[in-house]
């Protein structure tokens, strides 16, 4: 059972090899490029099983595949999945021209074709089998991998060792193991960054940062040389550039550590190593699409010379174009959505984000990423509304001084709704609750004047529970028949 790690390899890459060098072998099963290929030795085919070598099927690259290759003198059958695929004559003669050789997974005895990817199973027969035979393996071992699935536990994250941030929303268990203490990091909100709906770092125009985690992150992943990063995030921005920020340990537009980032409609990873620089951009690892009508589970691990992406529990990248240790990395900034210095805004939500010191496998992958797509599958659908309005009233505008010390204020407006541009339908007056102040600055909706037409991004305000802890400037008369909503967009 094979899950190729990407359908670029060649030589053919050795996956089992019964052999001793490259060019003597008794079988080999290989992967060239994206097909799976067969090398048998008998007196008819010569030493290298090469005359001919047999082409069996499609190398599939995005699930695990279930693979039998069988061999009677004179008929060699392929079956992938319980399906055949190959049924040939072309290699004839028996086994009689065996040579001692050595069992090799993954290249060969002395090395040189070395295969990228995940052999979660196999076994050699001393039988040719049948299609009953190789469909009942099939079924018998997917039965198997889901029963093992099933028993591991639907939490998030599956696994914290070796686990040195966690932050899965601002209401989430975050704690992590420093030392022998288990702690949880803060996040604090920089410029208009915000929590949202579901307590999740709703960022745009302003970043989260986690100071108190920077040493450990530097001191931890320098010692092990191994990472893995994982996030949710859904753009608030189909196209973002930059490449926009999303999860960096870095300071400023050319000097990082690790930054998994936005360009165009996709992620990309930057990475520090001795061969990649101090931008970590020779080369750019592209490694997937995102949306902004749906959240995406991303899971990057990096290994010296081996670099995968999981998207959605998916692998969707495993390459070899990054090479290279930490021992290079400098001390910088945890930043979420921005660079420390310099302006690489990302607008969007993020949330399950994990950075751990160690690589996670695929099995952890798909189970950190069914957990959270229950997590995000249990929240009560919230009736968006983009509307244009005019407005009516205002509410006292607070000043930075009237709230001290705090540094965060909302205010409450009065409006007319003129149109419902999307979403839910709403009419007549409405009130909306705003930001006045973020991280100490004063925000434009502030100076609005009576009269004035604005679009509002707006939700109902009771479905915002994040907002209950912040100072609420409401000195308009009261009216509870009015609606109430908050606008979403500072």
């Amino acid at each position: 059972v094979i899950l190729p790690g990407n359908t670029r390899q060649s030589g053919p890459a050795r996956i089992v090899s019964f052999s001793s060098s490259p060019n003597s072998r008794n079988f080999t099963l290989g992967q060239d490029g994206g097909s799976l290929v067969f090398r048998l030795r008998t007196p008819s085919t010569d030493d290298n099983g090469t005359r001919p070598e047999v082409r069996l099927g499609r190398a599939d690259d995005r699930k695990p595949m279930h693979v039998v290759v069988t061999y009677r003198p004179g008929r060699l059958v392929c079956y992938a999945d319980g399906e055949k695929v190959t049924d040939t004559d072309a290699v004839s003669g028996d086994l009689s021209s065996w040579d001692p050789q050595r069992l090799v997974l993954g290249d060969e005895w002395g090395g040189g074709r070395d295969w990228s990817g995940e052999l979660q199973a196999f076994a050699v027969y001393s039988r040719a089998m049948d299609a009953d035979e190789a469909a009942r393996n099939h079924h018998d071992f997917a039965e198997l991998r889901d029963a093992r699935r099933a028993e591991i536990p639907l939490v998030w994250p599956s696994d914290r060792d070796q686990a040195l941030f966690v932050w899965g929303t601002a209401q989430h268990d975050n704690l992590v193991t420093a030392g022998d203490v288990d702690r949880a990091y803060n996040v604090l909100p920089r410029g208009r960054a915000r929590l949202d709906r579901n307590f999740a770092m709703a960022v745009g125009g302003g970043a989260f940062l986690a100071p108190d985690v920077d040493d450990t992150m530097l001191r931890d992943l320098t010692a092990t040389n191994r990472l893995s990063v994982e996030a949710v995030v859904r753009p608030g921005e189909r196209l973002q550039d930059g490449p926009a920020r999303i999860v960096s340990f870095s300071t400023d537009g050319s000097s990082r550590n690790f930054t998994l980032a936005q360009q165009d409609d996709e992620l990309v990873f930057r990475l520090r190593t001795p061969d990649t620089g101090a931008n970590g951009s020779s080369p750019e690892t592209p490694l997937c699409a995102v949306s902004t009508d749906s959240y995406t589970h991303v899971l990057v691990t990096y290994s010296p010379g081996r670099l995968v992406c999981y998207r959605d529990g998916v692998k969707v990248v495993d390459t070899d174009r990054v090479r290279g240790d930490f021992r290079n990395w400098e001390p910088q900034h945890v930043v979420f959505g921005d660079e420390w210095r310099d302006d690489r805004d990302w607008a969007g939500a993020l949330e399950g984000v994990a950075i751990y010191s160690r690589v996670l496998d695929a099995a952890e992958a798909e189970a950190n990423y069914e957990a959270y797509r229950r997590i995000l599958e249990s929240r009560k659908p919230t009736r968006e509304t983009e509307a244009r309005v005019r407005l009516l009233a205002r509410s006292q505008v607070p000043r930075l001084a009237d709230i001290q010390p705090y540094r965060e204020a909302l205010v409450v407006y009065e409006y007319d709704v003129e149109a419902v541009n999307r979403g839910t339908d709403v009419s007549g007056r409405i009130r909306v609750a705003h930001w006045a102040i973020l991280d100490g600055e004063t925000l434009a909706a502030a100076d609005w004047d009576d009269g004035e037409a604005h679009r509002l991004r707006l939700e109902p305000y009771e479905d915002n529970p994040q907002l209950e802890t912040f100072y609420m400037s409401d000195t308009l008369a009261p009216d509870y028949d009015v609606p109430f909503y908050y606008a979403v967009q500072p």
